[in-house]
């Protein structure tokens, strides 16, 4: 929830609900997360089961659709191509990588989450072991990536934040490679702090439950 402070901690979430109107066209699946940007604005918890009126009433008013994350497990999702394709464009090689270790070992993955805006595939992150030795249980945010077109929406944060809390029970230490100093910044603002000598960049202990927003 949000503290007076602006602090965020995560909630789990794993239920299948109606979108806000109660629309039955618009179920959302097992294991999605609901994130509502504008709540922030309105002293309310962005992330919600259910959609409190005044949060949907934001929504409304801004004609933003609140941000949804699904867990992948089987397989990757029908828009991964068009969102490696907005990754190539920009310059970004992840993304592909991603697809070839998922097909080649997706043991390999804790976690792969999805967001989904207006039903298009907004963004992706995944989290694993961390490859490099350390000398307490670690794991390491990967591949995270967001569609030129859904940035500044806070995309990048609700799958950061999905990712920590899958973390949080499991391991003591999280890591990161930030590969630019536009990342570096990322990272940072949500609590993660820089590191020297070592195979990751930033790290974040999972002690450390309060998420920035």
């Amino acid at each position: 929830m949000m503290s007076a402070t602006g602090t965020f901690r995560t909630c789990r979430a794993a239920l299948t609900m109606s979108a806000p109107g109660g629309r039955p066209d618009m179920l959302l699946k097992p294991g999605r997360l609901r994130f509502y940007p504008e709540a922030e604005t309105c002293g309310l918890r962005p992330y919600t089961l259910c959609g409190p009126p005044m949060i949907q009433a934001a929504v409304a008013e801004r004609r933003e659709m609140p941000i949804l994350l699904e867990r992948t497990a089987g397989r990757l999702p029908a828009g991964f191509i068009q969102l490696e394709a907005d990754a190539k464009a920009d310059g970004h090689r992840h993304v592909t990588r991603l697809s070839v270790e998922f097909a080649k070992d997706r043991a390999m993955f804790h976690a792969i989450l999805v967001c989904y805006i207006d039903d298009e595939v907004a963004g992706i992150g995944a989290i694993t072991e961390e490859p490099a030795w350390t000398s307490q249980p670690t794991w390491r945010m990967r591949r995270l990536y967001v569609h030129r077109k859904f940035r500044r929406r806070k995309v990048a944060r609700a799958i950061a934040f999905a990712l920590l809390q899958e973390a949080a029970e499991k391991v003591r230490m999280v890591t990161v490679h930030a590969g630019s100093e536009e990342a570096s910044q990322f990272w940072e603002a949500i609590g993660f702090r820089r590191v020297t000598g070592r195979s990751w960049s930033h790290e974040k202990a999972t002690s450390d439950t309060n998420l920035r927003v």
